[in-house]
This record gives C-alpha cells, sequence and structure tokens, in this order.
C-alpha cells in the first residue's frame, strides 16, 4: 500500500443502518490502481451495514436503493471494475428517494 486514501461520504445514514442521521465522513485506504469495485468489495466485507444496505460482495450486487457518486459522477456496477481511484477521490453514498 502506498498510503493513498479516498474520501467517504455516507449521506442520510440513518437510511443506511447508522444510528446518526450523517453524513457519516471516513478516509479509507487504497492500493495503487485499485478498482471502485474491489474498494465496494473491501467495504462490504469489513462494514456490516455496508454489505447489507449499499452492495453485497457475495452476490456483487448494488442495492437497488443506492447511487454511488464519484467526484461528482454518478456511477453503474459495470464501469465499477473499470474505474481506477486514486488520493483524494471523493466517493458519495446516497440512498435513492422515491416518492410524491
Amino acid at each position: 500500500m502506498d498510503g493513498s486514501k479516498v474520501k467517504l461520504e455516507f449521506w442520510m445514514g440513518e437510511r443506511f443502518g447508522w444510528e446518526k442521521p450523517g453524513p457519516i465522513e471516513m478516509e479509507f485506504p487504497i492500493e495503487e490502481g485499485e478498482s471502485l469495485l474491489s474498494l465496494l468489495n473491501k467495504l462490504g466485507e469489513q462494514i456490516k451495514i455496508f454489505d447489507e444496505t449499499i452492495f453485497n460482495p457475495r452476490t456483487q450486487s448494488l442495492s437497488s436503493e443506492a447511487i454511488i457518486v464519484l467526484n461528482d459522477s454518478v456511477k453503474t456496477l459495470p464501469e465499477m471494475s473499470e474505474i481506477k481511484l486514486k488520493q483524494g477521490d471523493r466517493i458519495l453514498f446516497l440512498p435513492l428517494l422515491v416518492g410524491g
């Protein structure tokens, strides 16, 4: 590991299972050339709430209730294995809001 980190922000934390409404912010270490999909797998394995509400590493599936934004651009699951992360990237995890 080269000491690079990305910033993670979980908005509306209570929708994702945290007791605090959010945003919940943290830094997370990444390896050189690590993909966004690889990071999601690590988060899913290390953070139980993440596994249950955003991304399931066992089924490689993204929750239909979550949106992932990398540096102001919404990302879809098919492209996540191609996206390489770099120091200082900002990743937002937003709950999908629907209603009338």
